[in-house]
Parts: structure tokens; C-alpha cells; sequence
């Protein structure tokens, strides 16, 4: 028995009697002396060896190297030995580790070929769960920091809102327990946003109450499950106090309404402000989101849409009754401050309407502005219900799908055959106001002057007049045409012109009329004229003859329309 050792190009050859020959890469090659054995293996592979006996330890030639301390020499030019498996200096790569990025790294430093790294100590509140590939870092338990509750779960939120406390929601929670806030200046928030942070109610009636308190959500989502359910339901209001006891604000930024059933219903506080907020699939029946004598509710950035039940998409089915928005009657109490409803998207469904004003609602200033209404799939629903005469206090421009609240009104006066009695008025010339009284025999024209166009304009036929009647003062341009006429010979000046508030306008219509026949000659007088007015601004006709003439007046035609 011997055993060969030699370097045999990038490889140690190994050959032994009656074995196969065994070539081991060099800088995987070991040797290992134990007492009179020489054993060479690869460091790589415990099975890959060869050993035998001091004595019969060979070069390539066959010839015996020697004692241990010869052999020991020999194969140093491409072994290491000791009495242990020893790296070769050329073993392995010249590796190492780093960290990158900008947060905290795990690696710590290399010792010889050992990577070391930091372990992972779970602080307070955190769970580390070690998975094959992974660990998962989680929260455990609420906050600790002051006016902050860490919500995880539903036992997390309390029935009762502390004043002056941050709820902070963390991911999708599901409650059945009513909430209340009675101290000032609770708030429930998101943590990521309204996608990944949702509150959802599955008990009846209303879900988060507050009772002459400041109340902020935030960045959340909130659902309900049950038909029977309301969302919000807040009161600030106090008859006989100052402001009627409207001295809270609720605030509503960055949220969404979804899959849900009634909405809100808001009576009082100073103000009530909604923005940049969605309201998506909501089945309301009774109510979307409702406000009664809101001192100020301003309504700015937001999604009104698809008010149907999500989950029988592609066919929708299950629409909302309710107005979306719906400010309802005073009572017993006072209106609405101010409104505004303004840059915001409002498509309602079938039977729905997306504003609703009711005629029994007062407000003192109002703006619905720059919104787009979508009237889309809309049956007997309407994309904004209220009368224009009865809420005058708004001003309704530039919105998509709702026409502009400005005042206008048409008067016409046809078929006449009876004069102005001009020739009984005082002094020249000889004017009158076209009214009733003011033709012969004062029963009026022979066909009543009539008004088929009146908006945001009071108006009386027997006086032939326009009463400006809204609470938003305006420009306006009107133009008049009628036929003027004379039954005497001679030549005539028949001039028209508007009076406001019984003072006549500089601007004047004017005829004039040749007659020689005996016969009724008549020319037609223009004019127009562009004014402001103030509610309760009275607009009449003003008729004047250069001599003591009567004066037929017939197809007259006024259109007036606020700028």
C-alpha cells in the first residue's frame, strides 16, 4: 500500500493503491496529521479524501518522502497542514458585506471568513415572528404617547371619545359598539389614508355621535353593513344663545364614505367644513348628507357618485332615495349663515336629486360654483331641486347641468287699441307711466300685459313693472321694441324710456311720427340699456308725447336678464 501526493497543475493528486485517482483543487486541498496518519481531503467535501501511514507517503515518482517533519515540507508548497483543517491562504473569495440605504443596517463587521450581523430585538408593542425566508415585524399594543390612542383593534376605540384625543386608526377594523364623542376636540384619523385605514359599522342606528363638540375624521374610510344604520350624527345648536349656540366646528378632510347606508345628518355648529372627501356606493334611504341651520357648511373638492350597491356591479342595482346633499327646512330654529358648494363632482342616480334646498330653508348668503353635475341615467331626479325665486339668496354659477340662478324676466303687450292718455297729463311733454290706470278710461290695454319669463323679479301686470328680487345684487342689460302711434295730423315725438324706483334712465327710445291722413300712424321705438339693481329695485315704462296727444302703445316687448 502507498500513497502518491504531487501537485498536479491547479489540482493535488492523490493516488492510492487499489483507489481511483483523486484530484482536489488546490485552494480546497487540506492536510490533517493524526499521530502516525496523513490524511488529505477536500475542504469542500468531507467524502472527497485520501489517507495512509507515515511510511507510505510517496512523491509522484514513487519515492518515500519521509517522517512527518518531511512530509510536513514537502507538501507546504500547496498544502497547509496542523492538526486541524486549516484554509489555504488562496481558499475562498476575499468577501465582504455592507449596508445600504439610509435607515439602520444589520451588518456589523467580518471576522476571517464570518459575516457578522445584528440581531433583531423586539421593543415595546412589537412582535418579531421568524418565518423560512423571512421575519415579519409587527405591532402588538396601543400607544403610550399622550392624547394618542394606537387603534389595532375594536376593543382599541372606546364608546366614550376622551377630549383633546388623536384615535388613530391602523388598517380595517369592524365594530358593532356606538360611539360618542362629549369632550371637545376628539378626532378619529388614519394612520396610511382612507384606502388602507377603514372603519366599519355593523350596528344599527348611528355610529359616531357628538353633542356640542369640535369633531375631526381624517384620512379614514367609513362603511356600515346594516340598512338601519347611520354614519354621523352631530348636533351643536342652543335656541336663544348667541349664534343660536352654533360655536363648534366638525371637520371632515381627506375621507371616504363607501359601501354604506345613511350618511349624516348635521343640525347647527358654526361651521362645517367637507373637503377633498368621497362619498362612493352609498344606499341611502332616509338620509345622504343632511344639514339643518348650519351657521356656515362649506362643501369644497369632493365626489358625489355612483350611489348604488357596489357589489351588484356590472349591473348596478339598489340606488340611494336620498338627496345626496340635502339642506332641510328651518323648524322651529333659524337657517343657514352662509353656504358654499363649490369644485366638486355630483352625478345622482335615477330617482335621486344631488342638491335638494328645501323651499322652507332660509339662508343668508349662499354659493353653489364651479361643480360639475353629471344628469346621467337620471329618471324623475334632477341635479339641483330648489326654487330659484324662494332661495334669492344664492348666487349659481358656472356649474355643469344647472342653469345660472340670475334673475331675468320677459313682459310682452299685444294686440292693443287702447291710448295712453297722454293729452291729460300736465305741462310738455306729456308723460305718463305705462300702467293700468294710465290708459283711457284706466281699465288698461285690451289685452292684459303679461310676463311668461319672471325669475328673481317680483311683477304686476297692472303697473307693467319689474321688482328686482334677489339678495345678490347684479348687473343687467334690457332691451325694449314696441309700436308707437298717433291718431291727430301733424308731426309727433313719441319718446319710452325705463324708470328705476320712479327716477327715469338716461337712456331714451325715440319715434317720431308723421301724420296727414287722419288716420292712426305709428313707428316702432328701440333701446337698450345695461343697469345694476338692489333687491326691491322697481323697473316701469315711462311714455312721453311733445304734444297733448294720446298715444297707443302696443307690441311691446321688454327682455331683461341679469349679467
Amino acid at each position: 500500500m502507498a500513497l502518491k501526493i504531487y501537485q498536479s497543475g491547479d489540482n493535488v493528486a492523490l493516488e492510492k493503491t487499489s483507489l481511483p485517482l483523486l484530484l482536489i483543487p488546490l485552494k480546497f486541498a487540506a492536510l490533517k496529521v493524526q499521530n502516525d496518519l496523513v490524511i488529505v481531503y477536500n475542504t469542500r467535501s468531507n467524502v472527497q479524501f485520501r489517507d495512509d501511514l507515515t511510511a507510505n507517503i510517496q512523491d509522484s515518482l514513487g519515492n518515500p518522502i519521509g517522517n512527518i517533519q518531511d512530509i510536513v515540507a514537502y507538501t507546504s508548497r500547496f498544502l497547509y497542514s496542523g492538526s486541524s483543517v486549516t484554509k489555504p491562504e488562496y481558499a475562498g473569495e476575499s468577501n465582504t458585506a455592507s449596508n445600504v440605504g439610509v435607515g439602520e443596517g444589520i451588518f456589523k463587521q467580518k471576522v476571517g471568513v464570518n459575516l457578522e450581523l445584528k440581531s433583531l430585538i423586539a421593543g415595546s408593542n412589537i412582535a418579531l415572528t421568524p418565518g423560512t425566508d423571512d421575519i415579519t415585524i409587527d405591532v402588538t399594543g396601543s400607544a403610550s404617547e399622550p392624547n394618542i390612542v394606537n387603534v389595532l383593534t375594536a376593543g382599541d376605540l372606546p364608546s366614550t371619545l376622551a377630549a383633546d384625543t388623536t384615535y388613530i386608526i391602523n388598517g380595517s377594523i369592524s365594530t358593532s359598539t356606538a360611539i360618542t364623542s362629549v369632550g371637545d376636540n376628539a378626532a378619529i384619523v388614519g394612520r396610511k389614508g382612507r384606502d388602507s385605514d377603514i372603519l366599519t359599522y355593523t350596528g344599527s342606528g348611528s355610529f359616531i355621535t357628538f353633542v356640542d363638540v369640535n369633531f375631526i375624521l381624517r384620512n379614514i374610510t367609513l362603511k356600515s353593513t346594516n340598512p338601519t344604520s347611520l354614519l354621523l350624527d352631530g348636533t351643536n345648536y342652543t335656541a336663544a344663545a348667541y349664534n343660536e349656540g352654533r360655536d363648534k366646528v366638525l371637520s371632515i378632510f381627506t375621507c371616504q364614505f363607501r359601501n354604506c347606508h345613511d350618511v349624516m345628518t348635521i343640525n347647527g355648529f358654526d361651521l362645517v367644513d367637507i373637503n377633498n372627501s368621497l362619498f362612493f356606493y352609498v344606499e341611502a334611504i332616509n338620509h345622504g348628507c343632511q344639514f339643518q341651520s348650519v351657521s356656515k357648511l362649506e362643501i369644497s373638492s369632493c365626489e358625489f357618485i355612483r350611489w348604488f350597491d357596489e357589489t351588484t356591479l356590472p349591473t348596478p342595482s339598489g340606488y340611494a332615495l336620498a338627496p345626496m346633499i340635502d339642506l332641510i327646512a328651518n323648524g322651529s330654529q333659524v337657517g343657514f349663515g352662509a353656504v358654499n358648494i363649490s369644485g366638486c363632482i355630483i352625478h345622482p342616480q335615477q330617482t335621486q336629486d344631488g342638491i335638494r334646498i328645501n323651499n322652507a330653508s332660509t339662508t343668508g348668503f349662499g354659493t353653489i360654483a364651479a361643480n360639475t353635475f353629471v344628469d346621467t341615467g337620471l329618471t324623475t331626479g334632477v341635479t339641483a331641486n330648489l326654487d330659484y325665486d324662494i332661495q334669492n339668496s344664492y348666487i349659481i354659477q358656472a356649474n355643469q347641468k344647472v342653469e345660472n340662478g340670475n334673475a331675468k324676466g320677459t313682459m310682452l303687450l299685444s294686440n292693443n287699441s287702447v291710448e295712453l292718455s297722454n293729452s291729460t297729463a300736465p305741462g310738455a311733454p306729456y308723460g305718463l307711466v305705462l300702467n293700468d290706470a294710465n290708459f283711457v278710461g284706466g281699465a288698461g290695454p285690451t289685452t292684459p300685459i303679461t310676463f311668461p319669463v319672471a325669475r328673481r323679479v317680483i311683477t304686476s301686470s297692472s303697473n307693467a313693472s319689474f321688482e328686482y328680487d334677489s339678495k345678490v345684487d347684479g348687473n343687467f342689460f334690457v332691451t325694449l321694441s314696441a309700436s308707437a302711434g298717433v291718431n291727430a295730423n301733424g308731426t309727433f315725438e313719441i319718446t319710452i324710456q325705463f324708470r328705476q324706483n320712479g327716477v327715469p334712465l338716461p337712456i331714451i327710445g325715440k319715434a317720431v311720427i308723421r301724420n296727414s291722413g287722419g288716420n292712426y300712424t305709428q313707428s316702432a321705438i328701440t333701446l337698450s340699456l345695461q343697469g345694476d339693481a338692489t333687491q326691491g329695485d322697481v323697473f316701469d315704462i315711462y311714455v312721453t308725447c311733445d304734444q297733448a296727444n294720446n298715444v297707443l302703445i302696443s307690441e311691446l316687448v321688454v327682455n331683461g336678464f341679469q349679467l
